[in-house]
């Protein structure tokens, strides 16, 4: 399915054209290694997130994966900055300046909060675009492209969607382009992974978190001896998004020199962390959000496993 031709009618105006590149489409990226029937099984309506937003270069979730790993090895042995961050419902509501923003984590106050920090989350995103990936979950059923039934009866409705997000890109000048995009999926899949695990071998691994168990941690990325170094830097649990700037440089002089990639759980404040650790150290910075629950095995702080996270034996 072309995403041009999903993106349909009155909706299809120069904007969108603007923040979509030429040769999107939607493919499912579904993988047979992967437990999602499992989850699917408990939870029905994901299913349709399977079907994801890709670039025609790039439509399986193992082509996604392995430009990811090669970007990042790259980005490590160079020293360069790729801050690599994830945007669902949270951020498309946030970036609509709706409380609804405010899921499992806090993320912010009111609106007016969320008024204030606006600059510098475009400015943030405006550096991911050119030295990262941009992330976001976009599927058929998430774009709202038919007015819903609540919405025809003056009943109120959840606000933000995909749809919303790609329009706020373009307004900013941002837009979603191949070497800069990745489905949201392809994160979770790839930080799960062996690849990712073989990747870290002998690499000085950071994670930004408001808790990590030091032993856990150790133990998920030490599979087959890798040899890993493990460091941690607490960050607040809630409000990250809005606060950021508060205590940013307190947290970045914590982060050792030598680290060589960052794993990052700061809900929506994750752009602005990414962003800045990126730029400061010069290496790949990841929004790593439900996969840190997962190293801590507090699983449950999600509310339950998510897709494209669970690899079945010998995958």
């Amino acid at each position: 399915m072309d995403a041009l031709d999903i993106l349909s009618g009155r909706l299809r105006s120069n904007a969108l054209r603007k923040a979509l590149s030429e040769s999107f489409c939607f493919e499912s990226i579904d993988d047979e290694r992967l437990a999602n029937q499992k989850i699917i099984s408990q939870r029905p309506k994901l299913a349709r997130e399977t079907i994801s937003l890709v670039h025609s270069s790039r439509t399986s979730l193992q082509a996604n994966i392995q430009y990811l790993h090669e970007r990042i090895l790259a980005a490590m042995a160079m020293r360069e900055a790729l801050p690599i961050i994830r945007f669902a419902d949270g951020e498309y509501a946030f970036y609509s300046l709706s409380l609804a923003c405010n899921g499992l984590y806090k993320q912010a106050r009111s609106r007016q909060e969320i008024k204030a920090v606006l600059a510098k989350h475009i400015q943030a995103l405006e550096y991911v675009q050119t030295k990262g990936f941009i992330a976001p979950l976009i599927f058929p059923g998430n774009l709202q492209f038919r007015p819903s039934l609540k919405k025809m009866l003056g009943l109120k409705e959840k606000p933000g969607s995909a749809l919303s997000f790609i329009r706020f890109l373009s307004s900013h000048g941002i837009r979603l382009a191949p070497d800069h995009y990745v489905p949201f999926y392809a994160i979770y899949a790839y930080l799960t992974s062996n690849t990712f695990l073989s990747a870290c071998a002998g690499k000085n691994i950071c994670i930004l978190n408001s808790d990590l168990n030091m032993k856990f941690a150790n133990e998920w990325f030490n599979k087959g001896s890798s040899e890993a170094r493990i460091s941690s830097v607490c960050i607040p649990s809630e409000y990250v998004a809005t606060s950021w700037q508060h205590y940013k440089n307190d947290i970045l002089l914590q982060i050792p020199r030598e680290t060589d990639i960052c794993l990052v759980g700061a809900g929506i404040g994750s752009l602005e962390v990414c962003a800045d650790i990126s730029q400061s150290f010069s290496i790949p910075a990841i929004d790593a959000g439900h996969v840190l629950n997962m190293i801590n095995s507090r699983v449950d702080k999600s509310a339950g496993a998510r897709l494209f996270t669970e690899w079945k034996e010998n995958a």
